[in-house]
C-alpha cells in the first residue's frame, strides 16, 4: 500500500503554494491530482491574488503610467492527521486478490494459498526448460518422447530431494557453506551445490586383474568438499569406489 509521507506532503504543499494559476479551476485540479493518494486529511483554500501584468516595453516607465493587474490563483494546503476512513479503504483495496476458479466448494483462503505456492513448482520446471538440458534432443516416436519426459521428471525429483536434504542439514549448522564465487550461504540451491563438484576429476586406472581403480587427485580432497558431501548425505568415498557390476541371467 503506497501513501505519501507527511514530510513529503508538507514539502509538496509548500511548493504548490508558490505556484500561481491562471484560473481557479486549474488550481483546484492541480490540488486534486497531486494528493489523490494521500491518506492524511488535507484542507485547502484557493485564494485570489492580484498581480501586475508584465509588459514587454523596454526602458523606464512614463510618469503617468498606470499598471494593469490580473487575477492569479494560489492553493494553500494544510496537512492533518491520517484519515482513518481513507486508510481502511486503502487496506481493503490492497487486501483484495482476484482469482478465477470453477471450484466453489473450497475455502477462498486455501485456494489463494495454493495459488501462491505455485511459484515453487514453476521454479522447478524452469530447470527442465533450460536450453542446455533440452536443446539437442531428437526422438522419432511419441513413446520415446514420453519415456524421456518421465526420465526428466525423475531427475527433477532427485534434484529437489537433494536440495531439501541439503537445506535441512544446513538448518542444524552454525557455519555457512562456501559456494563457487566465494559466496557463503546457509540455504544453498542444488545447482550451486553441484557446481562445487563440477571441476572434480576422477582418474580411471585399469588394473592387471581386470578391475578398475578410481583415484581422486589430492587437490580435490578438501575439507570443504567433504563437508558439502556430508551435508547432502553422500559418502565422499563414493567418488573413488568402482561402479557396481550386476550380472543378469538371460
Amino acid at each position: 500500500m503506497s501513501s505519501i509521507p507527511v514530510l513529503s506532503l508538507a514539502k509538496a504543499a509548500a511548493k504548490l503554494q508558490k505556484h500561481l494559476y491562471a484560473c481557479e479551476a486549474d488550481a483546484q485540479a492541480e490540488f486534486l491530482s497531486a494528493y489523490a493518494t494521500a491518506l492524511h486529511s488535507l484542507s485547502a483554500e484557493v485564494a485570489a491574488i492580484q498581480q501586475e501584468k508584465t509588459t514587454r516595453a523596454r526602458g523606464r516607465r512614463s510618469a503617468g503610467f498606470v499598471p494593469e493587474h490580473e487575477t492569479k490563483w494560489q492553493v494553500c494546503v494544510s496537512v492533518g492527521d491520517i484519515d482513518k476512513a481513507r486508510l481502511a479503504a486503502a487496506q481493503r483495496r490492497e487486501e483484495t486478490f482476484i482469482l478465477m476458479t470453477n471450484d466453489t466448494t473450497e475455502d477462498a483462503v486455501e485456494i489463494l494459498r495454493r495459488y501462491k505456492g505455485q511459484i515453487t513448482v514453476e521454479d522447478r520446471f524452469r530447470w527442465l526448460k533450460d536450453p542446455a538440458v533440452v536443446e539437442q534432443i531428437w526422438l522419432k516416436t511419441p513413446n520415446r518422447i514420453m519415456a524421456l519426459g518421465y526420465v526428466f521428471l525423475i531427475g527433477l525429483l532427485i534434484y529437489s530431494l537433494l536440495e531439501r536434504r541439503l537445506r535441512q542439514n544446513m538448518a542444524r549448522e552454525t557455519k555457512p557453506i562456501r559456494l563457487p564465487g566465494n559466496r557463503l550461504s546457509k540455504s544453498p540451491t542444488a545447482a550451486s551445490f553441484m557446481q562445487l563438484f563440477s571441476d572434480v576429476v576422477i582418474l580411471i586406472n585399469p588394473q592387471t586383474d581386470g578391475t578398475v581403480r578410481r583415484v581422486m587427485p589430492r587437490r580435490f580432497d578438501t575439507p570443504e568438499l567433504r563437508r558439502a558431501a556430508s551435508l547432502a548425505g553422500i559418502e565422499f568415498t563414493r567418488f573413488t569406489l568402482p561402479p557396481e557390476v550386476q550380472h543378469c541371467n538371460s
